[in-house]
């Protein structure tokens, strides 16, 4: 008969990420191997049997948290790394994208792209693929990465009964789903009926929403150059009925948003948009470095954060980034930041915030006993944003 094996790591302190518990210091977590059976001050943990049946590793200078999620990435286009402009606004951006092969990833460097996550302590990752959704979910399960990988919806051909929304298929680390592209670029039925399957399945929806100028121009019926480049894409925007109302309205009116759906970006969202948000509970997630680097502006995320939205981060693609680090991520929107964010608000941007939007709340996103054994070290140019930090037993 086999004994379970009990392993002891032991940090110089802890940020659970449970609500209401506070940072501990001198903090210990016992595994065995999957699930966290002991987290909280090493005082207590080590009288347990199993904190005294194992061995005990030592991180005498780190302060752990959950393992982070990056909630919204493309690694289909890892490859583009360097090959768009910078800084000229959306459709300079996109011409430079498409004239690329977008699609030409190769499986090992995707491979590689999801190690270096885990490595960083990235737990969970939500992919978008526009052609190569399972295959990606096939990579990611291999890495040991927990992931929803989600097919895009990008055609604006009327859907048949043969159009299939969410592949079939659940993978050990995570599961396949299917998200809108825009507004502007999917079918209405087309969103409405992937919105629909997602919901059948029990699986979270994605939508990049509000990402720029260009879209909320387009819905309100303006012919510019960015029109031009979807035609020659082979997205017909002679069918394109503009609905003459915000991008979030226009999501809202279709029955897209609900705890369910990840609305990506919200860089053009007024207080009305907000309201609509949060009246539908809409999860948000912000990707600050992509917005910076295509020239969008950015998302008013104070206001979004008052407002009281579920609030995730994610990193975008590398056509859009300089790497898939979602702790640079945070270290990016913190140094701009204008209004007073805790440091349990921050890291919520990163642990149980996406974990609710991806409906894993029950496995990830908090250290605590039944929970995953994975966890992180919180980098140093995060913690230096409060200086006063310190971690109290």
């Amino acid at each position: 008969m086999s004994t379970k094996q009990f392993f002891t790591l032991r940090a110089a302190g802890m940020l659970t990420m449970v609500p209401g518990q506070e940072p501990i210091h001198d903090a210990a977590i016992v595994h065995d191997g999957r699930f966290i059976v002991h987290a909280g001050p090493w005082s207590r943990v080590r009288a347990t049997p199993e904190a005294q049946s194992g061995p005990v590793t030592r991180m005498d200078d780190a302060i752990l948290c959950p393992g982070v999620f990056n909630a919204h990435t493309h690694l289909e286009m890892s490859h583009m790394l360097g090959k768009t402009v910078q800084g000229q606004g959306f459709t300079a951006w996109m011409k430079s994208l498409v004239a690329n092969p977008m699609y030409s990833m190769s499986d090992q460097d995707v491979a590689a792209h999801c190690r270096r996550l885990r490595r960083l302590g990235t737990v969970h990752v939500a992919d978008i693929s526009t052609k190569q959704a399972p295959r990606l979910a096939g990579i990611l399960d291999d890495s040991g990465v927990f992931f929803v990988a989600f097919n895009e919806m990008i055609f604006f051909d009327p859907p048949d009964q043969d159009t299939k929304f969410v592949p079939a298929g659940r993978f050990q680390h995570g599961v396949l789903s299917c998200a809108g592209h825009a507004l502007y670029s999917t079918h209405p039925h087309i969103l409405q009926q992937a919105k629909a399957s997602c919901a059948r399945h029990g699986l979270p929806h994605s939508l990049h929403l509000a990402e720029n100028e260009e879209e909320s121009r387009i819905l309100m019926g303006e012919k510019i150059e960015f029109v031009e480049l979807l035609e020659r894409a082979n997205i017909p925007m002679h069918r394109f009925v503009p609905p003459r109302v915000s991008p979030v309205r226009r999501a809202a009116d279709l029955g897209l948003l609900d705890e369910h759906t990840l609305a990506v970006h919200c860089v053009t969202v007024d207080q009305e948009d907000i309201r609509l948000l949060v009246e539908t509970r809409t999860n948000v997630c912000l990707c600050p470095r992509s917005n910076a680097h295509i020239g969008e502006g950015r998302a008013p995320w104070e206001r979004l954060m008052r407002a009281g939205l579920n609030i995730c981060l994610g990193t975008d693609g590398l056509g859009s980034n300089q790497d898939l680090n979602v702790w640079n991520e945070l270290a990016w929107l913190l140094e701009r930041y204008e209004d007073e964010l805790s440091l349990e608000q921050a890291l919520a941007l990163v642990t149980r915030n996406p974990a609710r939007a991806m409906g894993v709340s029950a496995s990830l996103g908090t250290l605590e006993p039944g929970k995953i054994a994975r966890w992180s070290a919180v980098p140093r140019d995060v913690l230096r944003h409060w200086p006063a930090f310190g971690v109290n037993g």
